[in-house]
């Protein structure tokens, strides 16, 4: 099917041809939405389908738009998702494009207030989208605010959140001190060793899958760097973490998903 007038546009300004995505959305009489959550998904069907059955099925008080772009999977995600949420959007693009640059065009498509990356391997927890968006609007001060990530066993994954990379983590990193003291503050410094993620506090990144930020705050970092330049960069993609430079990350622990 052909696109939008609107998204046509945006397919052309991000050198795309008309014939590289197709869309379909469903029309539904609810409230306005206040975020958007985006799904970016690679033959990843089945983890797919998962994971929009648990955000639907755990988020109760939070009004949302959920836009799947997949890229060009050869499974069969977009055509499944379709079938089986008609109430989201799918974008089944032919060329893909990467996490970053479809997280960027997805983001301009989007009119909320608000934008939740998600991972296609997660499974959303009861509560964790109306819980995060509650604590992000009850903080402006934070750019960006993260969740708590455990495994499908339940024990902690402590990949949701890490201090950003400096000479000291470096060293501790090459010398195996780091893998030697995991849970030391001191010599596991990027990864906040000893830290359960068990409670609030500042960080430096917000790993990419589970991350809530303001649509205006977006705006003004202009989403992912697609090329990293260090040190100048407002916004970067390294391993699916996103940084921001100059404001404030928040870890919020009630907001929980396995991964």
């Amino acid at each position: 099917m052909g696109l939008p007038p609107s998204q046509a546009v945006l397919a052309q300004a991000h050198g795309l041809s008309g014939k590289t995505m197709t869309t379909q959305s469903a029309n539904e009489d609810h409230a306005a939405p206040e975020v958007t959550v985006i799904v970016v998904s690679y033959n990843t069907r089945a983890l797919t389908l998962k994971a929009i059955e648990t955000l639907y099925a755990n988020t109760h008080a939070t009004a949302m738009r959920v836009i799947v772009w997949d890229n060009a999977s050869a499974d069969g995600s977009a055509e499944a998702v379709r079938d089986a949420f008609p109430q989201a959007e799918v974008i089944a693009s032919q060329e893909n494009l990467g996490f970053a640059r479809a997280n960027n065009v997805v983001a301009e498509m989007a009119d909320t207030p608000w934008l939740l990356l998600l991972n296609p391997d997660t499974e959303t927890h009861p509560g964790a989208i109306d819980n995060i968006l509650a604590f992000a609007k009850a903080h402006p001060e934070a750019g960006i605010v993260g969740g708590r990530t455990v495994f499908p066993d339940g024990s902690l994954n402590i990949a949701s959140a890490w201090r950003r990379i400096t000479a000291w983590s470096l060293f501790t990193q090459t010398t195996g001190l780091a893998r030697a003291m995991p849970r030391s503050d001191i010599f596991n410094y990027e990864a906040m060793g000893g830290w359960k993620r068990d409670s609030v506090r500042e960080v430096d990144i917000v790993v990419g899958c589970f991350l809530m930020i303001r649509r205006a705050l977006w705006d003004e970092l202009g989403g992912f760097d697609l090329i990293y330049r260090a040190p100048k960069v407002n916004v970067q993609e390294k391993d699916k973490n996103l940084e921001v430079i100059g404001s404030n990350s928040i870890y919020f622990q009630k907001s929980k998903l396995h991964r």
